[in-house]
């Protein structure tokens, strides 16, 4: 009788543990991985506010080029730079220490192969270290 228990507890565990592994790992706000690292996850309202708070630090300006929206060439926009990209760091993809403004020209060379920061050393979101 106690072997059945036992048996019956440890497959209430096992299927525990794998309904588990099949949902994934969650992140902020329950998010999976998945649905940071796609393009839904940019129309969030909390990406919005993060990135809005990570322009008004930087004044707006490309951490690389310094130039600012109205020093951009038609067509050219400042973007959000995730330096840990969302796939590989879906847990730092709202963290402001993980984030730097790039203008789309620099951002587009950056792409997802590089983890460089270009924020200045002083930089208030700069991870000390």
């Amino acid at each position: 009788m106690i072997e059945k228990i036992l048996l019956a507890a440890l497959l209430l565990l096992s299927l525990a543990l794998l309904l588990r592994l099949l949902r994934g790992k969650r992140y902020a706000h329950g998010w999976p991985a998945r649905f940071i690292a796609s393009p839904a996850f940019l129309q969030t309202p909390e990406w919005r506010r993060v990135r809005y708070d990570v322009l008004r630090v930087n004044d707006g300006r490309c951490e690389l080029c310094g130039r600012n929206k109205h020093q951009l060439p038609p067509g050219e926009y400042l973007n959000i730079d995730h330096i840990q990209s969302r796939r590989a760091r879906p847990d730092l993809a709202l963290d402001v220490t993980n984030l730097a403004v790039l203008c789309s020209a620099d951002n587009a060379g950056k792409g997802n192969r590089y983890a460089d920061d270009w924020r200045h050393p002083s930089h208030p979101h700069r991870p000390r270290g």
